[in-house]
């Protein structure tokens, strides 16, 4: 792997990928980050196995390949480069990587990138779309009124349905409840409601910070994944039936 990009782009992407790293678990690998080279860049990809973030970079790619590298001494290394061209180079097989930035040179040892748990594909099982910043609006009108009670866990996370032109997102902790409906800008052809993770939704909020144009929502096995240009972010669901909460909400006014 020899791949070239600019010391911002990388330090943007780690920071991103990092959000996703497990910082209690006995599988050194979920502490890695794992780098590829994909047409006209780089990818970087970290999970916990309960959520994962893959994010794409520019980068010109002069050979390709993959390493993982420990996500900690990474951020630090390229935290600190200087705003330039860094170069990221291993040999074939090897899980020996040198960054180079400037007059900065710096040696890390990996863990072998076959390793590192894949992810599930989610190819033709999208079930949706709609602008990334509504989307990120709508979960921060709803997050709030997540449950933390563990012995409840249907009410741990926001529940996320799409029917028709229609999509809700709704959250509940037993004493108040949060819901916010918007419409599709295509109607989805399949009936879909899943309960996402509170700590999905709360990174997925970070991450579409910024982000322009639509988010793809597709399913993967027991997972939702969420696709933006360059950005992906997988969650597995929790399972349980979610509250009727349509009993409790009332349907006129006096």
């Amino acid at each position: 792997m020899w791949v070239t990009c600019s010391q911002e782009t990388l330090v943007k992407g780690v920071q991103l990928a990092s959000r996703a790293i497990s910082t209690r678990t006995t599988m050194p690998i979920l502490g890695y980050i794992l780098l590829e080279t994909v047409k006209d860049g780089m990818r970087l990809t970290a999970t916990d196995l309960e959520f994962a973030v893959q994010v794409d970079i520019d980068a010109e790619v002069k050979r390709g390949g993959q390493v993982t590298l420990p996500a900690r001494i990474l951020a630090e290394i390229v935290g600190n480069l200087p705003a330039a061209a860094v170069e990221v180079k291993s040999e074939e097989g090897a899980n020996q990587v040198e960054i180079t930035c400037a007059a900065s040179t710096f040696e890390i040892l990996g863990l072998p990138a076959g390793d590192f748990p894949a992810l599930p594909k989610a190819d033709g099982a999208e079930i949706g779309a709609m602008d990334a910043d509504l989307l990120r609006k709508m979960v921060g009108q709803t997050l709030f009124a997540v449950s933390a009670d563990e012995t409840r866990p249907f009410l741990t996370g926001v529940y996320v349905t799409l029917e028709g032109a229609e999509v809700r997102c709704v959250a509940t902790d037993g004493g108040r409840l949060a819901l916010r409906k918007t419409a599709l800008p295509t109607p989805t052809k399949q009936k879909t409601g899943v309960i996402v993770p509170a700590k999905t939704m709360q990174e997925l909020m970070r991450a579409l910070a910024g982000v322009t144009g639509d988010v793809q929502l597709a399913m993967a096995d027991n997972q939702l994944l969420f696709a933006a240009p360059g950005l992906r972010i997988y969650s597995r669901l929790i399972s349980g039936q979610f509250p009727n909460y349509q009993q409790v909400i009332p349907q006129e006014f006096k």
